[in-house]
């Protein structure tokens, strides 16, 4: 599967939706080791963010076929209950935070807006201070961070996210879209590994340490 979400810890995480031809509703358990299928979702999508842990998930926006979808749901370890929709049909977004408390940003084409979840119902908030589109989020909904993405071009601009307000801080060294990340708890720790940049796509892994990217030895391998 391709543009594919996932939320969770090494041991015990969820991937969702993605595009084998056609949009999926199909999500997997990982338990460290093994991968077992689990329940689908209500909406197929793929492009889609997802936020929290697999017995307490939920998956947002997306596309079947673009131009987007408001569909949000939640998961319990095994099964998909829908919750409430985004006030917009996002597609190509950056997630995060938990069940009760996400974040939407971003959206295809590029843009600046965000919603935040409390656990049933979305709220339009606080603007970014530029469009992104296929950017990575990380951290909680009240000390969060998002970064990478398109404006276009790719860009390694990184804002942090108070709950409230937006501030720059220290870009990516390689700008990206589309890249994996380390969901943490805050905005002062963060991970971004792989990516579609220019020219092709990189296998760099950077990590973010309280305002600073940092380029790490340990690199994506490609077969």
């Amino acid at each position: 599967k391709s543009f594919v979400t996932g939320f969770g810890i090494q041991t015990a995480g969820t991937t969702c939706g993605g595009d084998t031809g056609s949009a999926v509703n199909t999500s997997e358990n990982y338990d460290g080791t093994n991968f077992s299928v689990s329940g689908t979702m209500n909406t197929a999508r793929a492009n889609l963010a997802s936020a929290g842990t697999q017995t307490a998930g939920i998956a947002y926006g997306g596309n079947n076929p673009p131009p987007g979808s408001s569909a949000s749901e939640t998961y319990d370890g095994s099964s998909w209950t829908t919750g409430g929709d985004l006030n917009t049909e996002h597609y190509n977004l950056a997630g995060l935070g938990t069940q009760t408390a996400a974040l939407a940003a971003g959206d295809a084409p590029a843009s600046n807006a965000v919603e935040e979840y409390n656990g049933s119902a979305w709220t339009t908030v606080t603007a970014m201070p530029e469009n992104k589109e296929a950017s990575m989020g990380s951290g909680a909904q009240t000390a969060g961070m998002v970064f990478g993405g398109q404006t276009p071009p790719y860009t390694g601009s990184t804002l942090l996210y108070d709950g409230t307000n937006w501030t720059a801080t220290a870009p990516l060294s390689t700008g990206r879209e589309s890249g994996a990340t380390g969901s943490g708890t805050s905005n002062t720790a963060g991970l971004c590994a792989g990516g579609n940049a220019a020219p092709s796509i990189t296998n760099a892994t950077e990590e973010f340490t309280g305002g600073t990217e940092t380029i790490t030895s340990r690199t994506l391998t490609t077969s």
